[in-house]
C-alpha cells in the first residue's frame, strides 16, 4: 500500500532516516518496503500481493491458527463445550461444568446416582446401588446391629465399645460392647421394695457389695440393705439411730472392714451388728468429705459444732474395731465443706472436689502432702457429699443425668454416658466393685423400688 507523500516524506523526517530503509520503504529510491505486492492499484489503495492475500469476507483467515475445541481452545472456552480432559479455569468452560486441577472432569457420581460400592455417600439417590449406609454406598439396605458397612460397600466393620446409629440401632438405651454385641447401656441387675428413698449420701460399696440404707428420721419406715452383686441378691440388714440426719450428716464409707457412717456419733456395721466407735469431740465434724482406702477411711474438712468449716484431715482403721483411734494429717489447703472424695488406690491419693468451678485438691497419704490441681482439674459440675468411686483409670460420681469423669491421668473433668432413665431424676448414686464394675443405686417413687443397674463398659 502507498502512502500520500506528503505523509511519507513527514515520517522519514522524524525517525531521521531520510536515505535509509524502513518498514515505509527507501525514501531516496521511492523503492517499496520489503514484501510488499508493488504499486497500489489506484482504485482501492491496496497493493496486488496484500491483495492476493486477504480472505474473503466470511472467510477463515488462513494466516492465523484456529481454535482447537479438543484441547480447550478459546473457541470451546468461551461456548462452555471443552471436552473431558480439557484444560480449564473454571467449570463454566467445560461441558461437564467441572473443571479440577486445571481440567474438565466429569460431573460428581453423586450428581449421576452412579457411586460405586463403598463411595462416599450423603444419600441413597448418590449411589448406583441405591444404599446410602454409614457413609458409603453400600451394597445392602441395612446391615446387623454393630456392623457398618466398609469400604468394599459390605457389612464387615464390626462396632466395639460404641453406639451403632444406622437404621438397625444400636443406640440409646442400648450400645455395642467391646466384643460387639448390642447390650442395654444399663443392665438392671436387681430391685428391692422399700419404704421411700434412700439417701444419696447412704450409699457405699466394698468388695462385691453395694450399701443403700435411708436415715432414722427420713420420715418413712428406716432400712438398711446390702446387695451382692456376684449372687444378685438383697439382704435386709439391721437398722441403727445413729445412721440419722439429725445435726450433722456422714457418708457412708464401705471398707473392707465393713460399713460405717459418722456424723454425730461413728459407728460400723460389722456383718453382725452396729458397733460405736471411738469419736472423741476433738475430731467430730459433720458432712465431710469422705473416701476409703482398704480398711481405713478418710474424713476430710466438714463443719464444726460452731458451724465453721474447718480444714481437718482424720482417718480411722475399720479393720480395728472398737480398739482403734483417729489419726491426723497435713490440714487441707482450704476450708472444705459438703464436698465430695474419691480414692486411687494404685497411688494412694484422695481427691477432693465440690462446687463447680472451684479447684481438685490431691492429698498423697504416704507423703501427707497436699496439691491443687491445675485450673484444668476445676470440677465442672457440683458435687455434695458423694464418694467418686474408681473405674478404669478414672473416678466416677453421678451428676444431673450424666456421669461425671475424673481422667486420673490428664486430671481433668468429661460427661460421661447418660444415668438410667428408669430411675428418679437426682436418684442415682455411682459405685464400683472389687470386680471392677461401675453400678448405679436408683429409687423409683412410682414403683416404690430400688435398683441396681450395671453400666455397660
Amino acid at each position: 500500500m502507498t502512502l500520500p507523500r506528503t505523509l511519507a516524506l513527514g515520517l522519514a523526517v522524524a525517525l531521521g532516516a531520510v536515505g535509509c530503509t524502513s518498514l515505509l520503504g527507501d525514501f531516496s529510491t521511492g523503492s517499496p518496503p520489503p514484501g510488499d505486492g508493488g504499486p497500489a492499484d489506484a482504485s482501492t489503495g491496496v497493493d496486488a500481493a496484500e491483495a492476493q492475500a486477504a480472505p474473503e469476507a466470511g472467510a477463515l483467515d488462513s494466516r492465523v491458527p484456529a481454535p482447537d475445541a479438543s484441547e480447550g481452545g478459546a473457541d470451546c472456552a468461551t461456548s462452555s463445550t471443552c471436552p473431558l480432559g480439557a484444560p480449564c479455569t473454571s467449570g463454566f468452560q467445560c461441558a461437564s461444568s467441572y473443571c479440577t486441577g486445571q481440567t474438565c472432569q466429569p460431573p460428581p457420581c453423586r450428581l449421576t446416582a452412579s457411586c460405586a460400592l463403598g463411595a462416599s455417600c450423603a444419600a441413597d439417590g448418590e449411589c448406583a446401588s441405591t444404599h446410602c449406609l454409614d457413609g458409603v454406598c453400600c451394597g445392602s439396605s441395612a446391615c446387623p446391629a454393630c456392623v457398618n458397612c466398609g469400604p468394599t460397600g459390605a457389612c464387615d466393620q464390626p462396632v466395639k465399645s460404641a453406639v451403632d446409629p444406622t437404621p438397625t440401632a444400636c443406640s440409646g438405651a442400648s450400645i455395642c460392647n467391646a466384643s460387639g454385641q448390642c447390650v442395654p447401656t444399663w443392665a438392671t441387675v436387681g430391685t428391692q421394695a422399700v419404704s421411700g428413698p434412700y439417701e444419696t449420701n447412704m450409699v457405699g460399696a466394698a468388695g462385691s457389695d453395694i450399701f443403700v440404707g435411708n436415715p432414722s428420721n427420713g420420715g418413712v419406715a428406716q432400712y438398711v440393705y446390702r446387695f451382692s452383686t456376684t449372687a444378685s441378691a438383697w439382704t435386709a440388714l439391721p437398722v441403727s439411730a445413729d445412721v440419722c440426719a439429725c445435726g450433722y450428716e456422714g457418708v457412708f464409707a464401705a471398707s473392707s472392714a465393713g460399713l460405717s457412717y459418722t456424723a454425730n456419733n461413728s459407728d460400723l456395721f460389722d456383718g453382725t451388728s452396729w458397733v460405736s466407735l471411738p469419736y472423741p469431740a476433738a475430731n467430730q465434724t459433720g458432712e465431710p468429705s469422705t473416701a476409703s482406702l482398704g480398711s481405713v477411711v478418710f474424713r476430710i474438712g466438714g463443719r464444726t459444732s460452731s458451724q465453721n468449716a474447718t480444714t481437718l484431715v482424720e482417718s480411722y482403721d475399720m479393720s480395728a474395731g472398737t480398739a482403734g483411734t483417729w489419726a491426723s494429717y497435713a490440714a487441707a489447703p482450704v476450708s472444705l465443706y459438703d464436698g465430695c472424695a474419691g480414692a486411687d488406690p494404685a497411688t494412694s491419693t484422695l481427691y477432693v472436689f465440690g462446687s463447680a468451678g472451684t479447684p481438685t485438691y490431691s492429698f498423697n497419704v504416704p507423703t501427707n502432702t497436699w496439691t491443687t490441681l491445675p485450673a484444668a482439674a476445676n470440677a465442672k459440675t457440683p458435687c455434695s457429699l458423694l464418694t467418686a468411686y474408681k473405674h478404669g483409670g478414672a473416678l466416677f460420681f453421678a451428676s444431673g443425668s450424666n456421669l461425671a469423669t475424673f481422667d486420673l491421668t490428664s486430671q481433668t473433668w468429661s460427661q460421661g454416658d447418660a444415668l438410667p432413665t428408669t430411675v428418679d431424676a437426682g436418684q442415682s448414686v455411682v459405685v464400683t466393685t472389687a470386680a471392677g464394675d461401675l453400678y448405679v443405686v436408683g429409687f423409683t417413687s412410682a414403683t416404690g423400688t430400688l435398683s441396681v443397674l450395671k453400666w455397660w463398659r
